[in-house]
């Protein structure tokens, strides 16, 4: 994630980063305090280019279920989000919510990524979380200067 940080968006000088991480570090045992390490200083690099970061940690899904301590890496990823004041959208959270819900269908048969119909509703609640923390930010500035 390191070396893909700088070329594919940074480079781009985006307004908005939303970083999903955390799965590939699961599933190839990266070393959580290694993972921790990387994320904060990839962090720290999207902050000094002045780029808003929304953090989301990993999907439910059965490979990544299967890693051992997957759930170190969600739990990395929101203290940074904590430490870098940067938002956190918990993909995890939401996907428990569909499974106490009873939808399914929204992890393809890699049993790893999402379905279309999966990306679809992913897509749809963080549009809709996004849009919702700007409403907020633009009231408070309004209220802020009134």
């Amino acid at each position: 994630m390191e070396a893909r940080l700088e070329h594919d968006a940074i480079a781009a000088d985006p307004v908005l980063v939303i970083w999903q991480v955390g799965s590939n570090a699961a599933l190839k045992h990266m070393p959580p305090d290694k993972f921790d390490h990387a994320l904060s200083a990839g962090l720290d690099k999207l902050s000094m280019a002045g780029v808003d970061v929304v953090l989301m940690d990993s999907q439910q899904a059965p490979r990544i279920d299967a890693a051992p301590d997957h759930g170190l890496y969600d739990a990395a990823t929101a203290q940074q989000a904590r430490q870098h004041r940067d938002s956190l959208f918990s993909r995890n959270a939401l996907m428990e919510r569909w499974k106490q819900a009873g939808v399914q269908g929204l992890i393809g048969p890699d049993n790893l990524h999402h379905s279309d119909r999966g990306y679809a509703c992913l897509a749809s609640v963080l549009a809709k979380a996004i849009i919702d923390a700007a409403d907020d930010h633009v009231s408070v500035a309004v209220e802020q200067r009134r």
